[in-house]
Formats: C-alpha cells, structure tokens, sequence
C-alpha cells in the first residue's frame, strides 16, 4: 500500500484530525518486477546470441571431424573413448542449441495441435528411464480440450523440459515417486500442470528460478537454461509458464491461448469459393 497522510488543524494550529489516502500499488510493483526481468533477459539475450554462433562453428568441426574418427577407428577401447567424447560433444552443442533458443524470439511456422497428445508423445521419449528409476506416472487429460495454434517443436521442449526437471527431483530423493501430469481448459486458455515429489522449489529461490543460467542442480546436471528458454517459448505464444504452491514438491503450470476459429461467414466463403 502507498499512504498520504495530511494533518488537519484548528485555528490555533493544533492537530485535530488526521486525513490518510491509501492506495493499492500491488499492480504496479507486479508490473516494474516484470519490467525488471524482461530488460535483464533482453540484456543476456544479446550477449548470448554472440556467444553462441562464435562456439557453433568450431564445435561444429570438432563433432564433423569426431564422426570420421569414430568411423575409421577400429580398436574397440579407442572407440569407447571417442564415443565418451561425442555424447560430451552433443551436450555442448545442445547448451549452444538452447542459447540461440533463449535468445531469439518465436519466428517458427505454426500449426494446430491437440496439447494431449503433444504430452502423450513427449512423454514416450521418457517413459522408458522413467520407468528404470521406478518414477510412475499419473496422467489426467481433460476431455474434448480446445486446439492451440504452437510450434510443435518449441512446446514439446517445454513438456520435455519440465518432465526431465520433475524426474531429476524425483530421483533426488533415491525412492521411489510419482510424476502428476494434468490438462485443463478454463476460458480461452488450456493448461498443463506437471508435478513431482521431490524436494520442492526452497522459498528464498523460487524468484529466481526462471533466470538464466540459475540453477539448484549438481554440476553437468543442469545449465540453468531449461527454465528461462521455456518461458521465453511459453510467452512468445501468448502464455505463461509458472510456479504454482503445492505442499510436496514442485508443481508447474504451461498456460498457452486457444487456437481462433474462423467465422461462421468465413467458412461459407471458403465453402464457396
């Protein structure tokens, strides 16, 4: 709140009563908060843009040049340590991958997708470690769900990035788990909530978590770029990516608009045309 506080006095100039305008600044402070973090991503984003194409080139030779290595090489120990090499190389291509991501914006052609089975065929890409880990899986698809105009890729990323962080959580523990995955639909919006049993998001740091380059993880167990890309790809759709209180664990929440349907008139042309 934002208070003004004005003394009202007699005629011998004694205070007699005291006049107070309050003023709800909660919009306003949620507002320059927002300014804050889009001008701090801007700022990185130039900065890794250049910093990303300068490695992409000779990384892009060192892994061309590893492949023919790997092709010509025949001792079985020699191999195994070159194959180490690639899987260290295509981690640094992909770090290089999610830079560029971070730092442009959504250009990419766009199509009608059903957000149920985009999670369903993200999904079984991880079922099987999933499963090796003893993490279940509960899913709960919301019926007859409104189509979304996206960028297949780019929001399967993001299911896939918010998979990876619930499973990682989850192993932490060393027991067994449960990964909750949930679509919704209220208004002109559809909603995918993705919740684990891991330790949660600690308080202290739950603002800082869609930073880039901030991450809880172990080293080589994150970049802190999953986050900060995902939401970059959420609001370059019209949605949001967000943090929402649970009492075990983490639970976060993919918003993203409805697809506009054509008109009633707009169609009776096409038709007959």
């Amino acid at each position: 709140m934002s208070a003004t506080v004005v003394a009202l006095k007699d005629a011998a100039g004694k205070a007699t009563h005291f006049v107070s305008v309050e003023r709800d600044v909660s919009e306003e402070r949620r507002l320059r908060e927002q300014l804050i973090h889009s001008e701090r991503l801007s700022a990185v984003g130039e900065l890794v843009a250049g910093v990303a194409h300068e490695l992409n080139n000779p990384l892009q030779g060192v892994m061309g040049n590893l492949e023919l290595m790997i092709g010509a090489e025949d001792r079985p120990q020699t191999r195994a340590d070159l194959e180490e090499i690639r899987v260290a190389g295509e981690r640094a291509a992909k770090i290089v991958r999610n830079l560029l991501s971070f730092a442009r914006k959504s250009a990419l052609a766009r199509s009608v997708e059903d957000l149920n089975e985009l999670v369903r065929a993200t999904l079984a890409w991880r079922a099987n470690d999933l499963r090796a880990h003893e993490i279940a899986v509960e899913e709960e698809y919301a019926r007859e769900l409104p189509l979304i105009l996206v960028n297949r890729e780019e929001i399967q990323q993001v299911v896939l990035n918010l998979l990876l962080n619930a499973e990682h959580a989850t192993r932490a523990t060393r027991r067994p788990g449960t990964v909750r995955i949930r679509t919704t639909c209220a208004g002109g919006t559809v909603s995918l909530e993705i919740a684990d049993q891991g330790s949660g998001v600690p308080s202290h740091v739950a603002d800082r978590i869609f930073e880039p380059f901030f991450t809880t993880k172990f080293v080589d167990e994150g970049t802190g770029l999953g986050l900060s890309v995902s939401l970059g790809i959420a609001e370059a759709h019209g949605g949001a990516l967000t943090l929402l209180p649970t009492e075990r664990g983490a639970r976060f929440q993919l918003t993203l608009p409805v697809a506009p349907m054509p008109s009633v008139d707009a169609v009776r042309k096409t038709v007959a045309v």
